[in-house]
């Protein structure tokens, strides 16, 4: 199969002290065919003015730039500029293996959909083992499905992943919900796999995301856009209702997690606002009286419903990402 060419969307705002060592990530792959699309939403730091030096030099480097819209409207920004068949999406404040390109067109081949393995670090200047690793492992809709929730190394987020283009055109000429400001991306990937019918995955680690653990305070803080969560939960249980025959246990579970982070973001910022409802409550019956659903995961769910406080206080100590969906 010929090496057809890869676009790589870097949405970017404020980025410029990241950017250097993203973009060298981007530049040093082992697959050669690629355009490297910087979207800057509206910087107000030097980003958008590094971006353009880059591009003076690497004339696969591509600048588009435009007001500060959100990370939704930067992707689909890059997406409608994309000249090839096959994307991908990197944060500007991580970086990714050499074989990252080459590891994820080796797994799109005869499928779909092709997810690279990713790790969370702590050192944004921290040595990384590459490796070149072609072991798949392989997916049908459903097993996807429930890896997306349920698998922190599969994971719902876009990095880590290579898409066709013409399988995201079939989702809109928004493919991303700019009025959506948190799940985005596992609502994009929940829509996406609608219509796959094979997907890979290789666990070899080939992007590293940066959680800079003094900025987990500032991530707590509750705001407007948060409630954009609870449309991204919404709509993700039509969408597996619909779509999935897999146990919808497992997108309650993780809506209430998603409860329970929000609970904590309202007690960080001092407000008084009231999440939870007789729905989400149906939702936690219904996923106790669950036979299938393990003691343990209902147990975790129980101390998360009723103490979302001390749980999540937690979770910072062990400086956790914010959000993490943990495994069983």
């Amino acid at each position: 199969m010929k090496k057809e060419l890869i676009s790589i969307i870097v949405p970017i705002y404020n980025g410029e002290k990241y950017l250097k060592k993203c973009i060298a990530s981007l530049q040093k792959q082992t697959y050669k065919n690629i355009e490297i699309i910087l979207v800057d939403d509206g910087s107000t730091d030097s980003s958008l003015k590094l971006c353009k030096e880059y591009a003076k030099k690497d004339n696969r480097i591509k600048v588009l730039s435009s007001k500060n819209y959100g990370v939704s409207h930067a992707r689909n920004y890059g997406i409608k500029n994309a000249t090839s068949n096959y994307i991908t999406f990197v944060d500007v404040d991580d970086f990714i293996s050499k074989y990252y390109c080459e590891i994820l067109w080796n797994g799109i081949k005869d499928n779909d959909l092709s997810v690279g393995g990713a790790e969370i670090i702590y050192d944004f200047n921290q040595n990384i083992n590459e490796e070149l690793n072609f072991d798949c492992k392989y997916f049908d809709k459903d097993a996807a499905y429930y890896n997306l929730i349920r698998n922190s190394s599969f994971q719902g987020y876009v990095w880590n992943k290579l898409y066709k283009k013409e399988i995201i055109e079939k989702l809109g000429s928004k493919p991303f919900n700019e009025s959506i400001f948190y799940c985005e991306d596992t609502l994009f990937n929940a829509n996406y796999l609608k219509f796959c019918q094979k997907i890979s995955f290789n666990p070899t680690i080939i992007y590293y995301y940066y959680q800079n653990p003094n900025s987990v305070t500032h991530l707590m803080k509750f705001t407007e856009k948060h409630y954009s969560n609870l449309d991204s939960m919404k709509n993700l249980v039509k969408i597996y209702n619909d779509n999935s025959k897999i146990n919808l246990s497992y997108i309650y579970d993780f809506y209430l997690y998603i409860i329970a982070y929000l609970e904590y973001c309202i007690y960080k910022s001092k407000l008084k606002i009231k999440l939870k409802n007789s729905e989400t409550y149906n939702m936690f019956k219904y996923v106790l009286k669950d036979n299938k659903v393990g003691i343990s995961r209902k147990l975790k769910m129980i101390l998360r419903y009723y103490f979302p406080i001390i749980i999540f206080k937690i979770k910072n100590l062990k400086i956790k990402r914010v959000g993490e969906y943990e495994k069983d």
